[in-house]
């Protein structure tokens, strides 16, 4: 993979202002997502300003799969009588391979682009981490979990909503069943919220996309506008990130399934498995209903597929995990079916190694086009002129990496822009397609 668009902006402002005051800059004129755009900065030092960046994505999907690991110990040591340490391993391979090799257009937005990797996926690592400190007892983990939920909250909006409902659900559960208050989850939802207003409160977000002339037309659109669009934007969701891989999915999940059938030493009983299925259908509400009321507000529309990533992640945790729990509360009705272990396993590697080399041609040849575009732009930098134009091709389309020249004007504008900031070209840069050039 490659550096692409963003990362070029990003490497910019961090080589110029430095990361703290590239922070302020986008808090002040731009965003108040103090947090991710920290976090990215952060990682533009880190690798240099490199145009390779595949140890920042092999770190960051590692960073989730750890911090998932991590959480999914402390739920399978809480709710079952038995603990291995392979459950938590099994369920975790079958939530990420769910995520990893199913769904290009998010991939390619989050798992594999430096920008998307940085602040949609390593971020949730916060979250996971920080849920996992907050249901540990002891001071030390309850500041270690409110420093990480705090910062969480200052990454994206629906970011902020799902955490902010799900330490209400957390606060309302122990209440109803305690009768009292539980003052560590309420310290923590505090301080989360303070993270939240924080990132409510920046000037940038009222200078570009929420300016004045934006609060009016919002204000002045009818309230049915925004329903309709949710529910527009729900069933998008529901039919573009789910129901289209819904088969690739059911492979996963029957596996999970399977494996609560073969686990012989856990059982469930009805105060146990209800309401954690309670608290699987509220989270997967919660998640899908943030992004909708957000992207309905912030985008007019769907939103981007990169912003799923978090409601999509959320989902497969809750259903893998559901799915495994299942199998254990059924393994003397279903016992049979562990014989398709061996096929779906098969079909579902078959399917992965697939997923590998289907696109390996591309890939390959959009690395080497990408390493020549920018040999060519430093050594035009010795000949070319300011009145100058350097002609570039545009890179081959690739399924699984960012790379959105081939989607309009727009985003060809954009390319050209970063690579004309980063590299400070006195010179114009234009990308053209082959036939063009020719």
């Amino acid at each position: 993979n490659r550096a692409m668009q963003d990362d070029f902006f990003f490497y910019s402002r961090d080589i110029s202002l430095g990361i703290f005051g590239s922070v302020m800059n986008y808090y002040y004129h731009f965003e108040g997502a103090f947090a991710d755009f920290f976090w990215v900065e952060l990682f533009s030092f880190i690798n240099q300003y490199s145009t390779q960046i595949f140890f920042i994505n092999l770190f960051n999907i590692v960073l989730l799969f750890t911090s998932l690991f991590l959480l999914l110990t402390l739920i399978i040591k809480e709710l079952l009588p038995y603990y291995s340490v392979k459950i938590p391993l099994y369920l975790c391979v079958l939530i990420i391979t769910s995520i990893l090799y199913f769904q290009y257009d998010v991939i390619h937005e989050v798992v594999f682009w430096f920008t998307g990797s940085t602040v949609y996926m390593t971020t949730i690592s916060w979250f996971l981490v920080g849920i996992y400190f907050l249901l540990k007892k002891g001071p030390v983990n309850l500041i270690i979990s409110a420093f990480l939920l705090f910062f969480f909250a200052a990454v994206r909006l629906h970011y902020s909503l799902t955490e902010l409902g799900i330490l209400f659900y957390f606060f309302l559960w122990y209440f109803l069943k305690n009768k009292k208050i539980n003052y560590r989850i309420v310290l923590v939802m505090i301080i989360a919220m303070a993270g939240f207003a924080i990132y409510l409160a920046a000037p940038g977000n009222y200078a570009g996309r929420f300016n004045a002339s934006e609060q009016e037309k919002l204000l002045h659109t009818p309230i049915i506008f925004y329903f309709k669009l949710i529910a527009k934007s729900l069933v998008y969701y529901f039919y573009v990130h789910i129901f289209k891989i819904f088969p690739l999915l059911l492979l996963n999940f029957a596996l999970a399934f399977i494996l609560g059938l073969s686990d012989e030493k856990n059982h469930f009983t009805k105060n146990t498995f209800l309401p954690f299925a309670k608290f699987s259908i509220y989270t997967l509400a919660i998640s899908w209903l943030s992004i909708a009321v957000v992207m309905a507000v912030v985008q007019q529309g769907a939103g981007p597929s990169r912003t799923f990533f978090f409601p999509l992640f959320i989902t497969m945790i809750v259903m893998v995990v559901f799915f495994y729990f299942l199998g254990i509360q059924l393994k003397q009705k279903f016992q049979f079916v562990s014989a398709l272990t061996l096929p779906l396993g098969l079909i579902a590697c078959g399917y992965f190694f697939y997923f590998l080399f289907s696109d390996l041609g591309k890939l390959k040849e959009f690395s080497v086009k990408f390493d020549q575009r920018i040999e060519t732009i430093i050594r035009a930098k010795e000949v070319l002129m300011p009145k100058d134009t350097l002609f570039l091709e545009k890179l081959p389309y690739t399924k699984s990496l960012m790379n959105n020249e081939l989607r309009g004007d727009f985003w060809v504008t954009c390319q050209q822009e970063a690579l004309h900031e980063f590299y400070n070209t006195p010179f114009q840069i234009k990308i053209v397609s082959s036939q063009h050039n020719k």
